[in-house]
């Protein structure tokens, strides 16, 4: 048995994080659908837009697992785990970095596994694109539907209402180099000052 790690991007930290941690009982199966396989680092596992979960879904092949599990449960235990843990995506609010710890964008790697600190100048350079996008206002994840009109979300499995998030594509750049961003939600409403249901109502949809 070798372990990995999930690492949940973007709408997925908010409510599929918080059904991870509520499962109960040992051993809880998570079923999930078109996830980016990261090859060059041991296989890990990551969200991408088009990426499902289903937790403890009733079909054979979880029964199994489950079943395999709790036969296995001491060696599954015992696993080393730790060096592990140590891979984790910063939350919203962190303790300031020290400066040893701040590196240049031109010493990032090309392929990033784990989390760095940068101080860059962050700014807008695609004017037209679009600073919001519309989702479940329980889930977080995109949709269609706009207005204030309740629409069926398939991963709440819920009747909602569409909520305005913001989502800027950005460029990150310091004395050696630039790279491009994504910044969302509280975020990118924390870094300029301005809220998605003030875009919503003042700036048109491209």
């Amino acid at each position: 048995m070798k372990p990995t790690t999930l690492t949940l991007w973007d709408q997925f930290t908010h409510h599929e994080a918080a059904r991870m941690t509520e499962l109960k009982g040992p051993f809880s199966v998570v079923m999930g659908v078109r996830l980016k396989v990261n090859a060059s680092y041991d296989n890990k596992l990551e969200t991408k837009g088009s990426t499902i979960f289903n937790f403890n879904p009733p079909l054979p092949q979880a029964n199994v697992l489950k079943t395999w599990c709790l036969a296995h449960s001491t060696e599954i235990q015992n696993l080393d785990v730790g060096h592990l843990n140590q891979i984790r995506t910063p939350a919203t609010f962190v303790e300031s970095p020290s400066e040893r710890q701040i590196i240049k964008i031109n010493c990032l790697p090309r392929i990033v596994s784990e989390c760095y600190w940068i101080r860059p100048v962050c700014k807008i350079t695609d004017i037209n694109q679009n600073f919001f996008y519309m989702s479940c206002s329980k889930c977080n994840h995109g949709t269609d539907a706009t207005d204030d009109t309740p629409f069926w979300c398939n991963f709440c499995d819920q009747k909602v209402k569409p909520m305005p998030r913001c989502k800027f594509n950005v460029m990150l750049s310091d004395s050696t180099g630039n790279i491009t961003a994504t910044t969302f939600t509280k975020i990118a409403e924390t870094m300029f000052g301005i809220t998605a249901q003030y875009l919503k109502e003042n700036t048109p949809e491209v």
